[in-house]
């Protein structure tokens, strides 16, 4: 899962974020890294890796999830998008 939005400051937000590695990981998050954008720190991208689809889905539109990134700052609408992770030969 690749999920991209805005946020009000880069280092409120990743304090908040980082304080819900415990339930992302109990919901099935394996793995994750941050990406901000080099010209607006404060657009970020977030790559995770989750142990299924359908629960990397879930968590993405669990109200859980709305209401934290509110608390954290994020200031536009994120784009979540879903991607199967493939080996390559």
């Amino acid at each position: 899962m690749i999920v991209t939005h805005e946020v009000e400051d880069f280092d409120r937000w990743k304090e908040v974020f980082d304080q819900a590695l415990p339930t992302r990981r109990s919901v099935g998050e394996m793995s994750f890294y941050i990406l901000h954008n080099s010209m607006n720190r404060n657009l970020v991208t977030v790559c995770f890796e989750w142990d299924t689809m359908e629960r990397a889905q879930a968590w993405a539109s669990d109200p859980a999830l709305a209401n934290g990134m509110a608390a954290a700052g994020v200031v536009s609408p994120p784009v979540f998008s879903f991607h199967e992770k493939k080996v390559a030969n």
